[in-house]
């Protein structure tokens, strides 16, 4: 290991531990990295979540599934979180998704279902067999539209009527939640 000498360090040797691959993860030695290391989330954005900004902007707003995403992206790059987003219109496509990343040890899940809210038993099925924690998160608050998703009956918890700050919500959730296992 190379020892680096900081003139302005008040140790005369400082060893730098790489934690993840983020080029602010050197840490100084001693530090417990079990904390420090990136956890891998999959967003899952559901059915319908590409027509954002352009259709029921009096409910959701005028932002754009890619301008949402763009948040998603600056959030966990804030937690020291590694997503991984994938949008799809089709069920199955989802499900597959989701077995992949349990199969690929991720972490955890966010998941805005949009158009995959009711009426979608194998995809609530899937939810409930990964063996990681996933969140449901909502734009707007659809209890006040009508039922409660059949998804988060098998979801750890839900985050609804936050708009885009939900997905923050939903991610330091899952950080801290870890964190306290």
């Amino acid at each position: 290991m190379v020892d680096w000498h900081l003139p302005w360090s008040r140790s005369s040797t400082i060893r730098p531990v790489l934690v993840s691959v983020r080029s602010l993860a050197y840490r100084p030695a001693g530090v417990d990295i079990r904390e420090a290391i990136a956890m891998k989330i999959l967003v899952v954005q559901g059915a319908g979540m590409n027509m954002r900004g352009k259709t029921q902007t009096e409910i959701f707003g005028t932002m754009t599934l890619d301008q949402y995403n763009q948040h998603i992206l600056q959030y966990a790059a804030e937690l020291d979180i590694e997503v991984e987003i994938f949008h799809s219109n089709t069920e199955g496509e989802v499900i597959n998704r989701l077995y992949d990343a349990n199969d690929n040890g991720f972490d955890g899940a966010l998941f805005n279902p949009a158009g995959f809210s009711r009426g979608y038993p194998a995809l609530t099925a899937a939810i409930s067999q990964v063996t990681f924690p996933v969140i449901e998160v909502h734009i707007s608050n659809p209890v006040r539209r009508g039922p409660v998703s059949d998804t988060a009956t098998v979801s750890l918890g839900m985050v609804t009527g936050f708009g885009v700050f939900g997905y923050y919500l939903a991610l330091r959730g899952l950080r801290d939640t870890r964190k306290g296992r």
